[in-house]
């Protein structure tokens, strides 16, 4: 399973105010509650822009893709290279070589975090 990231936001004096009365009267069970309903409820509102129907033409994955050093040597032997679009997670398996990568990831736009061998993580996020 993929961690959560921890997003640090600046919410008026008022805003908060109004977050803690919905709180305090069972509302939301916190104020990280709150927070996470408000995001779903935006990015359901705005679905049919991050849907992967409408990203059919660039996208990968919406969610978690992981690459393998022998899924990798798979596309190399046909001489095939691929463009990574992902929004969520790219993780690249520890026995993943940089020269495999180099020969089989054309361009790479990652919308989350990418993981993996250092040195493959370095150079895939310098492909965005």
């Amino acid at each position: 399973m993929v961690e959560q990231e921890k997003v640090t936001i600046n919410v008026s004096p008022v805003d908060v105010a109004k977050i803690d009365y919905l709180v305090d009267n069972a509302f939301y069970s916190n104020r990280s509650d709150f927070i996470r309903t408000a995001i779903r409820s935006q990015l359901d509102k705005h679905d049919s822009v991050v849907s992967e129907e409408a990203l059919t033409k660039k996208a990968w994955v919406i969610g978690a893709i992981s690459y393998t050093q022998s899924g990798l040597a798979k596309l190399a032997d046909k001489n095939q290279r691929v463009s990574i679009f992902v929004i969520g997670a790219l993780h690249f398996s520890s026995d993943v070589s940089l020269g495999l990568v180099r020969k089989t990831i054309d361009s790479a736009k990652i919308y989350g975090s990418v993981t993996g061998p250092k040195e493959v993580v370095q150079y895939v996020k310098g492909l965005e």
